[in-house]
């Protein structure tokens, strides 16, 4: 817009999630089950940016993502169990995403809204490098059950090139 103020349209792929650890110890069998769950999601915000020096910028906006699947990954670690049990137990747990994935693709919602607000840095020419954090206003329930709200706030770093 002039020396001081820009706007800035981007799209990026972003693979987002979290983890799920509950342990199990009753003195003769123990074991961990980790459930490492991922949301696959496009991007689009816009930025309005200020340029406090040529190189140095603060931006915050708006962004709305849209998901491309998500993933659920149940394994089960730190055992004891023996190996021909553990196979079964595999074999369980593998039924086990696959209903949770359809779980998650029939009660989350594929499109949210959020804001986000960070820096960037040009270090040399046309290359960058920029840190935001990203606020979800989304409550991605379906149907939330007594008040319940999932949202997503995520800390992003990037190295960019501009052309």
């Amino acid at each position: 817009l002039n020396e001081k103020f820009a706007l800035q349209g981007e799209v990026m792929y972003a693979n987002l999630g979290g983890q799920i650890e509950g342990n199990f110890n009753d003195g003769n069998t123990k074991f961990t089950i980790l459930d490492k769950i991922n949301f696959n999601q496009i991007v689009v915000p816009v930025s309005a940016k200020y340029f406090l020096t040529p190189q140095l910028a603060l931006f915050a906006g708006p962004s709305v993502a849209f998901s491309t699947g998500y993933k659920s990954d149940i394994q089960i670690k730190n055992t004891n169990i023996p190996s021909d049990v553990r196979s079964q137990i595999n074999r369980m747990l593998s039924e086990v995403e696959n209903q949770q994935n359809k779980a998650l693709e029939d009660e989350l919602k594929s499109t949210s809204f959020n804001v986000f607000f960070g820096g960037e840095y040009t270090f040399y020419k046309s290359l960058s490098i920029d840190a935001r954090y990203t606020v979800g206003l989304t409550n991605y329930e379906k149907n939330s059950v007594d008040n319940s709200k999932t949202t997503m706030n995520y800390l992003q770093i990037g190295l960019g090139y501009k052309f």
